[in-house]
């Protein structure tokens, strides 16, 4: 994980075709929406157990963006 997220720092942040072929930039980014998608929901759940225990009635309104920038909430 520390690999992959020093990452964005080591690219150059040059056109595609100007990159090795190997160049890992799209697994990457695959990778990290992946990540961020999958803890998305597992967060939100968390974040709703700690509110919760201080006020119920406001736990439910917690929520996260997927990448696909919409706001969702975690299924109970």
């Amino acid at each position: 994980m520390n690999e992959w997220r020093a990452f964005p720092a080591m690219d150059p942040d040059l056109p595609s075709e100007l990159l090795p072929a190997a160049w890992p930039r799209a697994e990457a980014r695959e990778l990290f929406i992946t990540c961020y998608d999958l803890l998305g929901p597992l967060a939100v759940g968390r974040v709703r157990q700690i509110i919760a225990r201080y006020s119920p009635d406001l736990a439910d309104r917690a929520a996260y963006h997927s990448s696909q920038l919409t706001l969702a909430a975690a299924a109970d």
